[in-house]
């Protein structure tokens, strides 16, 4: 067969360079290599994640307002971002002996709550009824899940 010829060296060991490093690149970026995939950097990112997207400050707001209507979406998408579906819960639940996981749990779920009830006192100031005692819930809740967090966040 005239048309084919043999490869040569260089291309053979370029190609097999491209190949590992393509390989390498996508075990690196599933979480093979540096232990992404881990309970610990799971219930960290998530955590992590809930307390990042309760950055904003837990105050009283005002009837009829753009600031109202600005932090009733912060506390969506932050109550969106916390819920997780309850992939800590299981992470916590798998591993009961953990204490780190047990903590962070405790941690997301102070903030858990503490978002909950901020939302029900966004709905409520929507609705003209002002409950403090909601809103102060809420802060005493968010803050103690901060705290929580963390301490959660240094020992995963």
């Amino acid at each position: 067969m005239k048309g084919l010829r043999a490869l040569s060296p260089a291309l053979v060991s370029s190609l097999i360079a491209l190949f590992v490093a393509l390989g390498g690149t996508n075990a690196y970026a599933s979480g093979l290599i540096w232990g992404q995939n881990s309970p610990h950097a799971t219930a960290a990112n998530l955590l992590r994640t809930c307390k990042r997207a309760i950055g904003f400050p837990i105050v009283a707001l005002t009837p009829n307002t753009p600031a109202l209507r600005r932090a009733n979406r912060r506390i969506q998408a932050a109550y969106r971002k916390c819920t997780a579906k309850g992939r800590l819960a299981h992470l916590s639940s798998a591993h009961p002996k953990d204490k780190a996981l047990r903590d962070a749990y405790h941690a997301h779920l102070d903030l858990m709550f503490g978002i909950l009830e901020y939302r029900t006192y966004g709905g409520n100031v929507v609705r003209t009824d002002l409950g403090q005692d909601v809103l102060r819930n809420a802060q005493a809740h968010i803050a103690r899940g901060r705290r929580e967090a963390k301490h959660a966040l240094a020992e995963l």
